[in-house]
Formats: structure tokens, C-alpha cells, sequence
């Protein structure tokens, strides 16, 4: 206690002020790309809402979505927000803590950061002169964003030119208890120091068992976020047989993969710009994408996909060796690298095997079903992880690259 009065341990104070702001108080979900815009809405729960949740948010058709993946419906409130970006961290006050009045709220402000005190002081005052009954305050500081609602006394009172805070200071302040539900904060959290997929058009061929994991990934790394968008397209529908190592499961049997894929991101990544394709790959014009994925494993389209998009920025395709022996990635950033076509000649000659030994063919399936090629959903994963980290790395190199990848599970126990 001695430590914290005489200000020597600022910093921890600082480091730890998450566990002291808005605790026992309201939830409130920060949906917001832009805290300087001008925009920002508050949208609480409706009257059939057992739980009291509050959202801040730029984008109120956006955070509906998200707020409905909760299984909640909120309707936006005539409460002004007020949104400050501040350069100091904050800490909890040493003279009233926690805060509960305009006052004490405006007292801490003064002193941890003059400059968006006078800003946040004037911004209230325009507020009280509109008649409001209230204000939200939302601050996002270098390491913490936090808020608070501000119910006004007698506010109907002070419609005047001149308003006098000091009036106001017994105005009742509930701090709110913060966590971000933005898209960036989501992909960025915990890659802090890596390039994600956010604002890139890409294209993933084929959502089956390596493309369904793959564009789960895609979407974890930004795919389809700050204005970028993800296409999925796959004319084929899921089987009972696929469901062993397909991400989907048993309510999109019969249904098509694609839409499938764009269900299910509307219920775990809802905000996120998915285009779903029920057609044949090689009837869509993908010519404006930034990268074009080939997840099939089939090589003809490998061949139709290579010569219809020589000239495009990026392509990657991914497929699986054999009975699941091996995974492997083709990277192809530049018009001189080499493609499908060279890495099936060089097959040919006995280079740039995934095995020493020939590989193996075994089959399953005969009789009652179609023959199909047995391995488990753990090699359809490492497919997909190897092409994501394909993709990570060469937007981390900022220069065109090629690379032929493999993972080999031949030996493995």
C-alpha cells in the first residue's frame, strides 16, 4: 500500500488496471474498426433480453449479426457515444476508486491525461446542451480500452448556452466492463508481429476435406475481414461418407460444401465478407483475385486453372500423397516460377518425390460405394495448415517467392 501512495509502482498499476475497470459491472462489447469515427452507436438488448449486454459499434449491421450468434437481439439507443484516443496507459486513481460520478470521473481524467480531459469536458458539455439523459465515454488507450455510461441529474434542466459541469458532477457513472469483438483484434491477438489475410480477395477451389479445415484457417488469419473478401466455390454436395474427416457436419449432408461453409461462418465468424459458389470452378472469373488456392487434389484442374490464370498475382493448390503419406503445397507468386505442369514433368522423371520408396496405392470402398482413397481427417488438417503457412510466409517476405513444400508422414509414431 506504502508503494502504491508514493507512486512507485506507476507501472504495475498501469499493467494490471483491466482487473479493476467496470469489475461487477455491465458487460460491453467494443464492435469498432474506427474509434475516431464520428459514428459510433450504442445498441442494448431488447425487452425480451434476459441478460444486460451492451455493444459500442461502427458498424451496427455488422454487430447485429454478431450479437444474434449469441443469441441476442439488440436495437440501437439514442445515448450519444463520445469516442478519444489517448497516448497514456491508464491507472486506477489513488483519490476515488472506483469511480462512480461525472466528477471523479472527470478528476482522474485531469490528471492521468490533460489533453483528452479538455476534449472529453467540451464533448459533454455539447451533449448535456442537446437535452440527452445520458452519454457513453469510450477511451482507447496503447493498452486498454475502456468505457463508462454517464446518466445525467436533472438534465432537462440545463438546455442553456452556458452549462456548468460542476452542476453535473453527482451524475451517476457506470463503468463498463470491456471486450473486443472486432474482426482485427480477433485475427491480430495472437500474431501481433505477423501480416494476416485482411483486405486480400482470395479464392479457395474446392471445400472438401482439405479446402473445408483450409478456409477455416483462412478466416482465423483475416480472410474476408477489413473490406478484403473470401470466395468458396464447389459444385459438390456432402455425403454421409465425407463426414469422417470433413469440418462440416451432419445437418449439411446433402447440401452444398460451399454453402455449407458460408453457414457456418455466418454462426462462429459472423461480419466476415464470404461469397459462396455452387458452380464448376472453370466457369468463374477469378481474374481480379489477389490469390487463387487449389484445394481439389485434382491435377486436370490443377492444368485448367493454370492456364486460365497465368498471369494472376498468386496461386497456391495443396493435395494429399497416397493413402495420407504426405501432404504438400505449391506456391507460384510470379509468371516465371514454375508450375503444375513442370512439377508433373519432373514427377515423371523420378523429382521431387514426397517418399524414397514408390508410393503406395490402397483403395476402399468397393462394392456398395464409390472407391475412394482411406486416410484420417489428421492428414486433411496438416493440408490445410501446411498451405495457410504457405500463405503467411510469403506475405511476411513482401517479394515474389516460389516454394514447393511437403510434409511427410511416412514413419511416423
Amino acid at each position: 500500500m506504502g508503494q502504491i501512495l508514493d507512486g512507485s509502482v506507476v507501472d504495475d498499476l498501469a499493467d494490471e488496471f483491466f482487473a479493476y475497470w467496470g469489475s461487477g459491472g455491465s458487460n460491453c462489447f467494443f464492435d469498432v474498426d474506427d474509434f475516431e469515427s464520428k459514428s459510433l452507436q450504442l445498441l442494448l438488448g431488447d425487452e425480451k433480453s434476459e441478460d444486460n449486454q451492451v455493444f459500442l459499434s461502427d458498424d451496427p449491421v455488422r454487430t447485429k449479426m454478431k450479437a444474434a450468434a449469441l443469441g441476442l437481439n439488440i436495437l440501437p439507443n439514442r445515448i450519444p457515444v463520445l469516442a478519444f484516443v489517448s497516448t497514456v496507459p491508464p491507472q486506477a486513481s489513488l483519490i476515488h476508486w472506483p469511480i462512480s460520478n461525472l466528477g471523479e470521473f472527470l478528476s482522474w481524467q485531469r490528471r492521468l491525461d490533460g489533453a483528452i480531459f479538455y476534449r472529453i469536458e467540451a464533448a459533454i458539455r455539447n451533449v448535456v446542451r442537446s437535452g440527452s439523459l445520458g452519454v457513453v465515454v469510450v477511451i482507447k488507450s496503447p493498452r486498454f480500452i475502456y468505457s463508462l455510461a454517464i446518466l445525467f441529474a436533472k438534465s432537462s434542466k440545463l438546455k442553456k448556452k452556458k452549462v456548468s459541469l460542476d452542476e453535473l458532477r453527482e451524475s451517476v457513472a457506470v463503468p463498463y466492463f470491456g471486450s473486443r469483438i472486432d474482426n482485427k483484434f480477433i485475427v491480430e491477438r495472437n500474431v501481433p508481429s505477423m501480416k494476416t489475410l485482411a483486405e486480400k480477395r482470395i479464392a479457395l477451389v474446392g471445400c472438401g476435406t482439405i479446402g473445408g479445415h483450409l478456409a477455416d484457417l483462412l478466416v482465423r488469419a483475416g480472410a474476408g475481414s477489413g473490406g478484403g473478401e473470401l470466395v468458396l466455390i464447389d459444385n459438390d454436395i456432402l455425403s454421409t461418407g465425407n463426414l469422417g474427416r470433413h469440418i462440416l457436419g451432419f445437418s449439411d449432408v446433402g447440401k452444398n460444401k460451399a454453402r455449407g461453409m458460408a453457414r457456418k461462418f455466418l454462426r462462429d465468424a459472423p461480419g466476415v465478407n464470404v461469397k459462396p459458389i455452387h458452380r464448376d470452378a472453370k466457369e468463374v472469373n477469378l481474374t481480379k483475385m489477389d490469390l487463387i488456392i487449389d484445394a481439389t487434389g485434382e491435377e486436370s484442374l490443377g492444368y485448367v486453372l493454370e492456364h486460365k490464370y497465368h498471369a494472376a498475382q498468386a496461386r497456391l493448390s495443396t493435395w494429399i500423397e497416397g493413402p495420407g503419406i504426405a501432404v504438400r503445397g505449391h506456391l507460384k507468386t510470379e509468371r516465371c516460377h514454375a508450375c503444375g505442369y513442370c512439377l508433373a514433368n519432373y514427377a515423371r522423371e523420378g523429382l521431387y518425390q514426397a517418399t524414397v520408396e514408390p508410393m503406395p496405392k490402397i483403395y476402399a470402398g468397393q462394392g456398395c460405394e464409390q472407391e475412394y482413397v482411406p486416410f484420417p481427417a489428421t492428414v486433411s488438417i496438416q493440408a490445410a495448415c501446411l498451405a495457410l503457412d504457405h500463405i503467411v510466409i510469403h506475405k511476411s517476405a513482401g517479394v515474389p517467392r516460389a516454394a514447393l513444400k511437403v510434409v511427410n508422414f511416412q514413419g511416423l509414431t
